[in-house]
């Protein structure tokens, strides 16, 4: 397969990806179009005695995932490609899926932050479920990243959950007599259960820290994807 094969193959298997949701009829016809798009492109380029060039036609169509953003954003059989070797446009109606906005990934990701560093209290967990029902319902990002996102943002809360409830519930019970003397001990009391206690505690501690960077890094690929969806479809 040769370079420019390979990315044009890359590229419609990103946005058939990105499309799963989409009625499959609609979706197939939407890479149809893209492809043969692609295709009348490059034949214009050899017209005009130019060396076809793939990088600039799949830049003028825009990323996979702005072309997916207009495809959600239209209403179902209302898809369809007009355009003339340079500038790409979509169907007549609509704009961009709501969820696709800009205010989508900051809100999405800072509910996830406070709702999962709060636990399961009541008023922190609702929270996080609006920021875990935007998070999944919004095209801006791919499946394994909603995934994650999901199973990592409450790792905060659970892991105060767990200190708590060790800090708070005695390890080792120590009866002494009025001169002071030890009589009796009871649970675990060796120096090596608090070493691993502490080094447990620690190991927490980095998965707290990496689920919160993996928020970050969310927040900011979501805003990035917004931007390019926001951004107008012209070639140059």
């Amino acid at each position: 397969m040769t370079d420019s094969a390979h990315l044009v193959t890359r590229y419609l298997d990103e946005l058939d990806h990105l499309l799963t949701h989409a009625d499959p009829d609609e979706r197939a016809d939407v890479l149809a179009s893209v492809r043969e798009h692609i295709e009348a492109a490059l034949a214009e380029q050899t017209a005009q005695g130019r060396t076809p060039d793939v990088a600039v036609v799949l830049a003028g169509l825009g990323s996979p995932e702005q072309v997916a953003g207009e495809v959600r954003g239209r209403a179902p059989g209302d898809i369809g490609w007009v355009g003339t070797p340079g500038v790409v446009a979509l169907g007549a109606q609509g704009g961009a899926a709501g969820l696709s906005a800009a205010w989508v990934p900051p809100v999405a990701c800072l509910l996830l932050l406070i709702g999962g560093l709060g636990g399961f209290l009541i008023f922190p967990l609702v929270l996080w479920l609006g920021g875990a029902i935007l998070l999944v319902a919004s095209p801006l990002w791919r499946t394994r990243e909603k995934i994650l996102g999901v199973v990592l943002s409450p790792v905060g809360g659970l892991v105060a959950l767990v200190a708590t409830v060790a800090f708070v519930l005695p390890v080792c019970t120590t009866m002494v007599d009025g001169n002071g003397t030890v009589e009796s001990q009871s649970g675990s009391c060796g120096t090596g259960v608090h070493v691993a206690a502490w080094v447990g505690l620690s190991l927490l501690a980095l998965l707290v820290v990496f689920a919160i960077g993996y928020v970050v890094v969310l927040w900011r690929r979501g805003a990035a994807r917004a931007e390019r969806l926001s951004a107008p479809v012209t070639a140059g």
